[in-house]
């Protein structure tokens, strides 16, 4: 699998991940308001998780930006605004992102960016650095959207990557994004029979 392929896969991930934390947070925000805390910046958990996904969204906005495929606009690091106008925005995102990887190659992917941080400071990164960075940044925020979501009572979502593309294990199980599992001599999966993955044997198991 090259390496824009690979990425690509993930982005098909994110977009999901997206949705299911977004929809979280709605079951959050239905829930009847707890009180401000610290550790949620002095905000109702609820609010705080659909304020954090905004940030998720401003922070694929300003890669796009850099990237010269969006319009420069003021950059708000943290934006309040309703579940609604976020989840129309990461919708939009979810678009432009694909847009960027389905006309990528892995010589675009190697090609290096100049840009400046918000600071000012001037910076070099390859285009892959810079998916690879925003795929990561996203992960990372939609674990504290978990968190929230779940001290506000609403229902947590499973956004993990294996969480969404991995297919049943059991005889008729059906296949998830990532298409069937291939098998070789030994009964293993894709791995190949590398010791570790898949194909645990009597008395182990394997688990998220």
């Amino acid at each position: 699998m090259s390496v824009t392929a690979h990425l690509q896969r993930i982005l098909v991930a994110e977009v999901e991940a997206n949705r299911r934390a977004i929809e979280s947070i709605r079951s959050a925000l239905k829930q009847p308001a707890k009180l401000a805390s610290e550790w949620a910046h002095g905000k109702p958990p609820a609010a705080r998780a659909a304020e954090v996904m905004g940030h998720i969204n401003s922070a694929r906005y300003e890669w796009l930006v850099r990237l010269e495929v969006l319009q420069k606009r003021p950059f708000v690091m943290w934006p309040t605004c309703g579940i609604d106008e976020v989840e129309r925005e990461c919708v939009m995102l979810d678009g432009a992102w694909q847009r960027v990887l389905e006309a990528m190659d892995d010589a675009k992917l190697a090609m290096s960016v100049r840009y400046h941080s918000n600071e000012g400071m001037p910076w070099v990164s390859t285009v892959e650095e810079i998916v690879t960075h925003v795929l990561n940044h996203s992960t990372y925020h939609r674990g504290q959207i978990s968190m929230l979501v779940q001290a506000a009572g609403g229902e947590r979502a499973t956004t993990d990557f294996i969480g969404i593309t991995r297919r049943s294990g059991m005889a008729g199980g059906s296949d998830g994004p990532g298409g069937p599992v291939e098998t070789g001599n030994s009964g293993a999966g894709a791995i190949g029979g590398w010791p570790g993955f898949d194909a645990a044997g009597p008395g182990k198991s394997v688990t998220a």
